[in-house]
């Protein structure tokens, strides 16, 4: 839940990457046509976050001197967060 909460401020810490990327590389990626969502990964123990292109559209970044192509449902994988078992942490040492 702490990574789709129903308030949306998890969804809107994701979608300050795209408004970060507008501002700092000129980028001009509508916010309202990506929708955050979260994937529980078993086989890696980790919980994946991406933003869901809601379109066809092609984002240029000017700063970065690229355009890129997003196909509807395209997702963009912004973060990982891995969860281990005590055993796991131990085995890892």
């Amino acid at each position: 839940m702490a990574y789709d909460d129903p308030l949306g401020d998890t969804a809107a810490f994701n979608k300050n990457l795209l408004a970060r990327l507008n501002r700092e590389l000129d980028a001009d990626f509508d916010l309202s046509q990506f929708n955050h969502r979260v994937v529980w990964n078993a086989a890696a123990s980790r919980v994946e976050s991406y933003l869901e292109s809601r379109i066809d559209q092609v984002v240029c970044l000017t700063g970065a001197d690229c355009c890129v192509s997003l196909s509807a449902g395209e997702r963009i994988w912004t973060e990982s967060s891995y969860k281990y078992e005590p055993e796991t942490v131990i085995a890892m040492c």
